[in-house]
């Protein structure tokens, strides 16, 4: 995944990623931040995706990247204030 912010997402509230597949190597990155780490299947990681540009490099193998998020038109559906 190139590096990307997700605007749509709501401000101040943090998104979970999850990723899970059978591949090689690959990293994340945090740009702004200044952070890579090992994106490994398994791996769960909590973020601004609104504020934090991020992006998965390639890698060998089958990858899945389950994105948990919520947006305004969610709550508003659901009368969450």
């Amino acid at each position: 995944t190139p590096i990307h912010r997700d605007p749509k997402c709501r401000l101040g509230w943090f998104d979970l990623l999850a990723t899970v597949g059978l591949y090689g190597y690959a990293e994340m990155e945090l740009r702004g931040l200044g952070l890579w780490f090992r994106y490994t299947p398994g791996t769960a990681v909590a973020l601004s995706r609104y504020i934090v540009k991020h992006g998965v490099s390639e890698s060998d193998g089958e990858r899945v990247c389950y994105a948990y998020f919520m947006r305004d038109r969610v709550l508003c559906r659901l009368q969450v204030p």
